[in-house]
């Protein structure tokens, strides 16, 4: 594990905090000068959609996560000790925005695309802010680049609820950095979508392609997540969603017909 991570937790900076109004602010200056001599209404869409991220973050997570809270005899931490989900937040930020720009008036498929790469900075900085808190972590591994981390992260409290380590340990077994994949992810969209960018094909592909893109780099990072997340059968809800988000995007890339929609 860094020496440096050890510090940041052991002078507790809010560094998982930072880096999602990092994420934020990353997302709104590209966004912004992605859209400079546009319409403004495509920038007052996105600052409008800001407070639908946060609500979906919050309430995909609680959503998902009833059958557990039901099944625990209505135990309120398996309903709200979770924290927030980043499907809900991307989706919660894209509906919210893609319903303001219908209301005035706007092309969607259109405005999707102009916002499409910009996602990818959302999940860049905001896993990477996982990794430092210890959120989101992965399971136990033996690679190289494996990390531990310390007393009091979440990803500590889980080891020792699951009997991993002891409470007296100083750190975590090695795990996964799985926040850094999905970070490797978030740069991997905004590539993505730079490149159907440059295609001028037609309108919605540049979202469609980023989104497939997380669906199926998230369905494969949750391979290797080792925390608590809503399950159904074998797979984890994250990649459920994956299935469905990659399902619709093949659907509207065979059926719908060309022109904006």
């Amino acid at each position: 594990m860094s020496p440096w991570i050890a510090s940041i937790h052991a002078h507790q900076v809010p560094i998982w905090l930072l880096l999602q109004i990092t994420a934020l602010c990353a997302m709104l200056t590209w966004f912004f000068r992605r859209t400079r001599g546009e319409p403004s209404g495509l920038r007052l869409a996105l600052v409008l959609a800001l407070p639908g991220a946060a609500l979906g973050a919050l309430g995909l997570g609680i959503v998902l996560r009833l059958p557990a809270f039901v099944a625990s005899g209505f135990e309120p931490r398996r309903l709200f000790g979770m924290g927030v989900m980043a499907y809900g937040a991307l989706g919660g930020l894209v509906g919210t925005y893609a319903a303001v720009v219908r209301i005035r008036g706007g092309a969607v498929a259109s405005a999707l695309d102009r916002l499409a790469p910009a996602l990818g900075l959302l999940v860049l900085f905001g896993r990477t802010g996982c990794l430092f808190a210890g959120c989101d972590f992965g399971r136990v591994s033996g690679m190289p680049w494996a990390m531990r981390y310390p007393r009091g992260t979440a990803a500590f409290l889980e080891h020792v609820e699951q009997k991993l380590i002891p409470a007296s340990a100083e750190y975590t077994l090695p795990v996964h950095p799985a926040q850094a994949y999905e970070a490797a992810l978030g740069l991997l969209m905004a590539g993505v979508g730079l490149v159907v960018e440059r295609k001028k094909l037609r309108p919605g592909t540049v979202f469609a392609s980023v989104a497939g893109t997380y669906a199926a780099g998230r369905f494969l990072t949750d391979l290797f997540r080792g925390d608590s997340r809503p399950m159904l059968g074998p797979l984890s809800m994250p990649q459920w969603l994956s299935i469905t988000v990659l399902a619709c995007v093949v659907l509207w890339a065979t059926g719908a017909p060309r022109g904006e929609r």
